[in-house]
């Protein structure tokens, strides 16, 4: 699996206020179809996601990942995406900061 983006970069947002969506792509880059067990994003951070339970070879889905600090200070969040794939979970950092 490999996402779209290294980091997903949130910058300042307002303590109890919900940033603009970010799409993070994620693909399948194995030979072979993927079942998705799950996909879930930390504390201070929300997804939704097209992703299904079976992602074909060289198929991508996407990750609208939103900021939502519930405090001041930085924030180091993460999305992991459990599947079959070797290497899984697969992780990618979401840093943001709650002002």
């Amino acid at each position: 699996m490999v996402f779209g983006v290294p980091v997903g970069r949130f910058g300042q947002q307002k303590v109890g206020t919900s940033s603009a969506a970010q799409k993070i792509s994620l693909l399948n880059g194995t030979g072979t179809g993927l079942s998705m067990s799950s996909i879930q994003s930390s504390a201070n951070f929300k997804q939704n996601n097209t992703c299904g339970v079976t992602l074909t070879a060289g198929a991508f889905c996407y990750i609208d990942v939103s900021f939502n600090p519930t405090s001041i200070g930085i924030k180091q969040g993460r999305i992991t995406v459990v599947d079959t794939a070797s290497g899984s979970p697969h992780l990618l950092p979401l840093p943001g900061t709650g002002y």
